[in-house]
């Protein structure tokens, strides 16, 4: 049986943008992201530029494709938690969430040369993108206030770069329990 036109054409589609994925991903657990080329991309990938540039304007759009592809299944988790009332749950989530996850992850977030796009990532999911359940009282504050609380409840970032820049001493979980007790009772919540 002869495969449509367009099935074929869907298939060479999959198997374009599934080898551009893999390049980008062996690209990013080797060298530093500014180091990366669409050059380099396509030559892993085995694919012509113009075919890069046919499916991502640029290699940032690429890397924050990937970076919503983690943002939206951490976000269908903390889908029914409300900020601020729910932070602890949040943090503890966002931990185990980020333990979970593979080593392009784990460099995205943790090297400083990812900021500009995972910033974007936290904002997405912190504003109507990723969560519509903030309490009333929280949405009543003002803007520069509600940056505040965010950035206190984004101490799990922190956590989870010092976790992995300290080899993963303690557990997952021990991790997210430490997590969740400072940012609902500060390091009275671990008994300090």
């Amino acid at each position: 049986m002869e495969q449509s036109n367009d099935a074929s054409q869907d298939l060479r589609v999959t198997k374009t943008l599934a080898a551009i994925r893999t390049a980008f991903n062996q690209m990013i657990l080797e060298m530093p992201y500014a180091k990366m080329t669409v050059a380099e991309l396509a030559r892993r990938a085995q694919i012509n530029k113009k075919t890069f540039y046919r499916h991502f304007p640029t290699m940032d759009d690429l890397l924050r494709r990937a970076q919503l592809e983690y943002v939206a299944a951490y976000v269908k988790r903390i889908r029914n938690l409300r900020q601020p009332e729910d932070a602890g749950a949040i943090t503890r989530t966002f931990l185990l969430f980020s333990c979970e996850q593979d080593k392009m992850y784990e460099r995205i977030t943790c090297d400083s040369a990812y900021d500009i796009i995972r910033d974007q990532m936290i904002d997405y999911v912190m504003g109507s993108g990723g969560r519509s359940s903030q309490s009333a009282a929280f949405g009543a504050l003002p803007l520069a206030e509600r940056s505040l609380v965010i950035a206190f409840t984004n101490v799990a970032l922190v956590l989870y770069r010092q976790w992995v820049a300290d080899g993963k001493l303690v557990t997952p979980e021990r991790l997210a329990e430490i997590g969740a007790a400072l940012v609902v009772r500060g390091t009275s919540g671990l008994g300090l």
